[in-house]
């Protein structure tokens, strides 16, 4: 069974080892979140359109297979967030977890916000059909791989160690 920590009074726990240790790795957190690093490569993609027009990789009509992915990864991102407000735990990554969710786009990987992200910044670079802009999906996996998801994965170990071991087992993709 997984804890549903948002039940307990913070105070009563200040002792424990593990709520310690989530405030120490909380001080260490960045104020910039996935969704700032996202937007600003969406719009760095396009500038590099506009700048490198002239290295297009795909024109009309096999751009807009671009639409598919930026639609798989909107519907991923939404039917996540469905889930994160269904089962009231945070989607910010320096807050405290109240559930670990391992259902619907859980089942499927372990990050399927980032996932989604992914998907659409790809999209967005078959749309524009610029060789340069598949530069931005990679700079946002290396960005998310290295400012978030340890801090993530560290997380949810501390508050859910034998629930997060076996999830890790069951869900390999995205490690």
């Amino acid at each position: 069974m997984t804890k549903n920590w948002s039940l307990l009074d913070t105070s009563s726990i200040s002792s424990d080892h593990r709520f310690n240790q989530l405030m120490i790795m909380n001080q260490e957190t960045r104020k910039l979140f996935p969704p700032t690093i996202f937007y600003t490569l969406a719009i760095a993609s396009i500038i590099l359109w506009i700048l490198f027009q002239n290295l297009i990789l795909f024109n009309l009509p096999f751009n807009l297979l671009g639409i598919l992915f930026i639609s798989c990864g909107i519907v991923l991102n939404l039917w996540t967030d469905s889930f994160f407000k269904r089962y009231n735990t945070t989607v910010k990554p320096d807050e405290i977890p109240s559930m670990l969710i391992t259902t619907g786009p859980f089942a499927l990987t372990k990050h399927p916000m980032y996932v989604g992200m992914g998907l659409i910044l790809v999209g967005e670079s078959i749309l524009l059909g610029s060789l340069v802009t598949f530069l931005i999906p990679i700079i946002f996996i290396v960005c998310i791989r290295k400012l978030f998801i340890p801090f993530e994965e560290r997380t949810l170990k501390t508050w859910f160690p034998d629930e997060y071991k076996q999830y890790e087992q069951k869900i390999q993709w995205w490690n």
